[in-house]
């Protein structure tokens, strides 16, 4: 009699549909709790309305989060992109580029985030200054770096003669950004200019305030020269990846 072989466990398959579930999941929960703090506040924000948004439950999120700090770090480490953003648009540059050109497509990189779909960036300006000391030092160096950036292009293109040499560029270049981060508070999606008109609107305020004329005909001549991005009219409320989110309980 030959010898009984037992049949083979079958071994288990990955559910990569319930793996996919959870992560859509986690990022919903980030995407409202970036909605919530960018238009409420961090104080104002609480786990409740957060877990309401995102169509779960309080509890739940401890299954993605250890705490509304841990929500709240993973909401500003999602805004630091801004940077990346910026650094790419001078990266695909000429290397000879005017330093007063890479301004303006720093300026254009830097509008379309703070004005696209996800609102991660615009929580970060709204709640930096809110959330408590600990968790903001773990930042602390970010605005430094960023600011690193864009101070070294305003000097080069002063020292070019394209920034009016009797400028305080810290100051100018505070009120500028100042500027550029209220954009959300007032932004109307439905409005009639689309986000690559609004930075070229803060491009010739910009430009009418700060420049000599040699900074201003270089300025136009790349303004002219620069592809026209796409016709956006503005934010909308969720992009189609947040929209798949919204079916993951």
């Amino acid at each position: 009699m030959g010898k009984k072989t037992r049949p083979k466990k079958s071994v288990p398959k990955a559910r990569p549909l319930a793996r996919k579930r959870g992560e859509l999941k986690r990022e919903k929960i980030l995407w409202e709790a970036a909605t919530a703090f960018a238009e409420r506040g961090y104080s104002a924000t609480t786990l409740t309305d957060i877990a309401a948004a995102a169509d779960t439950h309080a509890g739940s999120l401890y299954y993605h989060f250890e705490s509304r700090d841990d929500i709240t770090r993973e909401v500003l480490k999602c805004a630091l992109t801004t940077m990346d953003r910026v650094k790419e648009a001078w990266a695909e540059l000429p290397p000879d580029t005017p330093a007063i050109e890479r301004i303006r497509a720093g300026i254009v990189a830097h509008v379309r985030t703070i004005l696209s779909e996800d609102p991660f960036l615009p929580a970060y300006n709204r709640i930096i200054n809110e959330i408590p000391l600990a968790l903001r030092e773990e930042f602390a160096s970010y605005p430094i770096e960023y600011g690193t950036m864009w101070r070294d292009v305003f000097l080069e293109s002063q020292a070019a003669g394209e920034i009016d040499p009797s400028l305080d560029l810290s100051v100018a270049r505070m009120m500028l950004f100042g500027s550029l981060n209220n954009l959300p508070s007032w932004f109307d999606p439905k409005g009639g200019q689309s986000v690559d008109e609004i930075a070229a609107t803060a491009m010739r305020l910009f430009s009418a305030g700060m420049l000599t004329d040699r900074g201003r005909a270089v300025a136009d001549a790349g303004a002219r020269a620069a592809p026209k991005g796409a016709p956006s009219k503005g934010r909308s409320k969720r992009p189609a990846a947040q929209e798949a989110g919204t079916r993951a309980k």
